[in-house]
């Protein structure tokens, strides 16, 4: 053993700065997936209040209205994950890895929120109440 030597554990990050943009993205993103998850539920509830054409049922710009500002703000949040993760990371397979899970994290954070202040649906359904 060399006198004076350190030992050095690698932890895959690139440095402090870049690690803490990461993680506060992360966690904003949770905020953005609550949400975004509970936009959908508000926009399918509008909808079924009155926007459809004759008022006696469903429309189907739901999907328009409340599934493609979802699906916006999850490219979204991906694109500033992986921008941050390439920075923060030491590798693209890892910092690719890490993004997408953080993405599912938070999406998952965000859609468990919403099914609690909406009564445990991400949609409303028409008739209501629902009879299958």
């Amino acid at each position: 053993m060399t006198t004076g030597a350190v030992s050095e554990r690698r932890s895959g990050w690139t440095s402090m700065g870049w690690t803490w943009a990461f993680w506060a993205t992360a966690v904003i993103g949770a905020l953005g997936g609550c949400c975004s998850w509970l936009w959908l539920y508000l926009a399918s509830e509008e909808d079924l209040r009155g926007t459809a054409h004759d008022r006696s049922g469903f429309n189907e710009d739901i999907v328009t209205i409340g599934g493609v500002p979802l699906l916006l703000a999850h490219a979204l949040g991906l694109a500033a994950l992986l921008a941050l993760a390439g920075r923060a990371r030491g590798t693209r397979r890892s910092a690719w890895v890490l993004a997408v899970v953080v993405l599912l994290v938070d999406s998952l954070i965000g859609m468990v929120v919403s099914l609690s202040l909406t009564g445990g649906e991400l949609v409303a359904v028409w008739p209501r109440p629902y009879r299958p």
